[in-house]
């Protein structure tokens, strides 16, 4: 089903610019020529249901489609003709028994609202629909379902699970004076091609008791998407897991019966999230590792970010090619028993997963957004999640693999961190291990954020902090999620601002990532009775 579809005229005069919704937010400009944009919601791609296209004068148009229950579907924003299409597109679920698809029932509206404004306008009318009526909105604050330990944690790094890499995280925790966190990788294999146990490798135990006596906090990947997939893992080749009753009972299938796969290296099962056998079996499996392994939570490759896959499998109890299968069928209920068997043995058991995208908001304590490094982003999505949430990553240097970026690039990823509200957080041993202002500027940013930890966690973010005359601009080249090195913009001071509904007070940041000294001129406007404050 189409639905809704939109045509709007281009802006007949001035810069006119499109906001849409791609990994934090993404802008373009002159949309109505040669734009084009078009991916699945939800995840990594299309983490919320709304765009906004304004000119430099602000007048702004909204159009969104207000669906609160987290169906999947088709996003579409086209320039055709000078004008600018977006559409959406929903399929249709039919049950197992053959019987005819039902007609479908819209439970999402259409809205499209003049404002006035830019992108973070945009945001708060967007938010406002959320807030009110969207299944995954987290109204609590601070989060009392996230553990307290996962709500201050200040940095994270990445690593390997060795004991030298443990010897290197405890000098790291010593030199921060911080409690930090680290996602593991390559730490286990499976128990035999035919099941799907984790088995920690070598000397974990010997790890985990370091974490633990060096307060760092180790979250272990794990992917509950695809069957064993095992990083680093040897042995495996093509149709490994056929013969497996469990993995052929939870797979996907396409509407001809086949095994929907993807291949890394090899092809790896899609696991259907509404299957009854996956679900038990991976809430088994990770309440397992919370009770045996010393792991302080656990990282979900591609739960919050990748595609889905269409189910058509008649064992599984679903209606066939239905939209609410993903998510409200499958993860949803995944990760209620997973967080609630979970903590019955480790109170403290935290789950975050890649990327980020709003369906899991209530369903998950963190989004490590590991990609959010490409050029004309925006704050889009801290704008209306902010503190409600954890942000637990951005890719550095060493992390992706695509060659550093410039000497600076590093500073602005933490700084801009900083201010949107987010962890200080995937920064890979590679990129710290030596001495350097590199490892001063990292300390005293987790000390402020730890500092600010309590009033974030409460906080929304609030519109962008103007400056006269305007903050100028540096580009540096930055090592990106996406494996290529971008060319990238930003203000010298980089700022926002936050706002605490609870006291009242607001909060302005600063921070200045370049080695010079930069004066600028913010216009902040005091009520009556206001005091400001310079810490």
């Amino acid at each position: 089903v189409n639905f809704p579809r939109w045509q709007f005229a281009g802006f007949s005069r001035g810069r006119d610019t499109i906001a849409y919704p791609r990994r934090s937010g993404m802008t373009a400009t002159n949309p109505t020529v040669g734009f084009n944009y078009d991916d699945d919601y939800p995840g990594a791609e299309v983490p919320m249901q709304f765009s906004a296209y304004y000119d430099d004068q602000g007048n702004g148009l909204y159009f969104g489609y207000e669906e609160p229950h987290g169906l999947v579907k088709h996003y579409s924003l086209t320039a055709r003709n000078g004008n600018l299409q977006a559409s959406w597109k929903t399929s249709v679920g039919y049950p197992a028994d053959g019987v005819s698809p039902v007609p479908p029932t819209q439970c999402g509206a259409a809205v499209v609202e003049l404002y006035q404004g830019g992108w973070y306008e945009a945001g708060q009318i967007y938010k406002r629909f959320v807030s009110t009526r969207a299944d995954w909105w987290v109204k609590e604050r601070p989060r009392r379902d996230t553990p307290k330990w996962f709500l201050e944690n200040p940095i994270w790094f990445c690593a390997s699970s060795s004991l030298a890499a443990f010897e290197e995280l405890r000098y790291l925790r010593e030199y921060l004076e911080l409690p930090i966190g680290v996602h593991l990788a390559w730490w286990y294999d499976f128990e035999s091609l035919n099941g799907n146990k984790h088995i920690p490798r070598g000397d974990f135990p010997k790890m985990m008791k370091m974490a633990k006596d060096a307060d760092i906090h180790a979250f272990g990947y794990v992917n509950p998407r695809l069957w064993q997939f095992a990083p680093g893992a040897k042995g495996y080749t093509k149709g490994f897991w056929q013969g497996c009753s469990l993995a052929e009972k939870a797979v996907a299938r396409s509407a001809a019966g086949e095994a929907e796969t993807e291949n890394y290296g090899i092809p790896y099962p899609v696991i259907c999230p509404a299957s009854p056998d996956g679900i038990k079996q991976r809430v088994d499996e990770y309440a397992r590792l919370a009770k045996e392994t010393g792991l302080s939570g656990l990282y979900l490759d591609q739960m919050a970010c990748a595609r889905e896959r269409r189910c058509f499998s008649k064992e599984h109890g679903h209606w066939l090619n239905d939209p609410a299968t993903w998510v409200r069928q499958g993860y949803w209920p995944l990760m209620e028993g997973a967080m609630a068997e979970s903590r019955k043995h480790n109170p403290d058991f935290a789950f975050d997963s890649e990327d980020a995208s709003e369906v899991y908001l209530n369903h998950l304590d963190g989004f490590m957004v590991w990609r959010w490094t490409t050029e004309n982003r925006l704050p889009l999505f801290q704008s209306v999640y902010g503190g409600r949430v954890q942000f637990t990553g951005r890719a550095q240097d060493a992390h992706v693999g695509s060659g550093s970026g410039d000497w600076e690039s590093y500073f602005q990823k933490i700084a801009e961190q900083l201010v949107y509200g987010e962890q200080i957080a995937q920064i890979h041993l590679n990129d710290i291990r030596y001495a350097s202002p590199r490892r001063l500027f990292t300390k005293k940013l987790a000390h402020l954020r730890r500092a600010l930890a309590s009033f974030m966690n409460e906080g929304d973010m609030l519109a962008p902090i103007k400056f006269s005359p305007e903050v100028a601009e540096h580009v540096s080249r930055w090592s990106t999620g996406d494996g290529v090195i971008s060319s990238i913009k930003l203000p010298e001071i980089l700022s926002s601002a936050w706002g605490n509904p609870r006291t009242g007070c607001r909060l302005y940041i600063f921070v200045n990532p370049l080695n010079k000294t930069i004066t600028v001129n913010p216009v902040i406007a005091l009520q009556d009775g206001e005091q400001l404050y310079l810490c």
